[in-house]
């Protein structure tokens, strides 16, 4: 599964400039009572935490071993464009909010699922990678670069959650 890398993921969405919302908040408020951690206040600074170990089931693991991971990459790219254009299409008009993101992630997330059988939990990984790098690497992948050693070197370098989120 390894072969499976963000380049693709990343298509044509990158038209967004404004919604670095994956970003870990600015933390300032944590300052003094940070010894006082016990009881997992949980969050403090608002940090995104992406979920772990979503492809390691049985189900989506034939699913790999049936599809490859080529077939499933082609697929997470035409899915941003062929099934979300109304998600883009609100974030290209201005709303680059966390919501609007969520839902371009979510979109993508259960058009991957419809197109090739995996569970919605690991093909949330794959939309969760489009909004991470949505946010922090327009310029590299902007088309037609959206499938550049660049963008795939953005995309790894800064939304390095994937891999786990997969579970490889």
């Amino acid at each position: 599964m390894r072969g499976i890398q963000l380049g693709f993921v990343v298509v044509a969405v990158i038209a967004v400039a404004a919604c670095g919302s994956t970003t870990t908040g600015t933390g300032g408020s944590g300052g003094s009572g940070g010894s006082g951690g016990s009881g997992g206040s949980g969050g403090s600074g608002g940090g995104f935490q992406p979920p772990v170990d979503q492809c390691v089931n049985e189900a989506d693991q034939a699913i790999f071993d049936e599809l490859g991971a080529g077939a499933i990459g082609e697929v997470a790219a035409d899915c941003p464009l062929s099934a979300c254009g109304g998600e883009i299409g609100t974030i290209i008009g201005g709303n680059a909010s966390p919501d609007a993101i969520q839902a371009l992630s979510d979109c993508i997330a259960q058009c991957i699922s419809d197109e090739t059988g995996l569970s919605t939990g690991c093909t949330s990984c794959y939309g969760l990678i489009t909004s991470c790098a949505v946010g922090v690497c327009l310029e590299p992948c902007a088309p037609p670069n959206s499938g550049s050693a660049e963008c795939t070197e953005c995309s790894t370098t800064n939304c390095s959650f994937f891999d786990a989120c997969l579970g490889i």
